[in-house]
């Protein structure tokens, strides 16, 4: 027994002389509470699954199925774009201020490792 999942085919009811074929098509398949646990057994036990919602998820791992409403979605899509741009707006100014500062202590790093070459090159030369 797997939690959240049961066989499809024991939901199913056929004529007898169909039994083979409908054994064939509905044997590897689970029929799952919902989504995550379709995923987490169409991994673990190379199964395909369906949800009661009817979400596919493939053995292989491609999903189909689902209801999307256009009109939310669009404006969801928008908002969520919009948040993002923001977001990556933020991010591109911090990665430009961090690599101005590590161009800075690259530079200071390159001083530093001429002046203790010279040094060194003194110290030799006086030795």
């Amino acid at each position: 027994k797997i939690s959240g999942a049961s066989p499809l085919i024991d939901q199913l009811q056929w004529i007898p002389k169909a039994e083979k074929a409908v054994r064939h098509v509905f044997n590897r398949i689970m029929l799952c509470e919902d989504f995550n646990s379709a995923t987490r057994t169409a991994r673990q036990y190379d199964v395909d699954c369906v949800t009661l919602d009817g979400d596919q998820v493939q053995r292989k791992g491609a999903l189909t199925g689902g209801y999307i409403d256009k009109k939310v979605s669009r404006l969801e899509l928008q908002h969520s774009i919009k948040q993002l741009s923001t977001i990556l707006n933020k991010y591109e100014q911090e990665y430009k201020i961090i690599r101005n500062e590590i161009m800075n202590i690259d530079n200071e790093y390159n001083n530093i490792m001429a002046e203790l070459q010279r040094e060194d090159m003194k110290s030799k030369k006086n030795w």
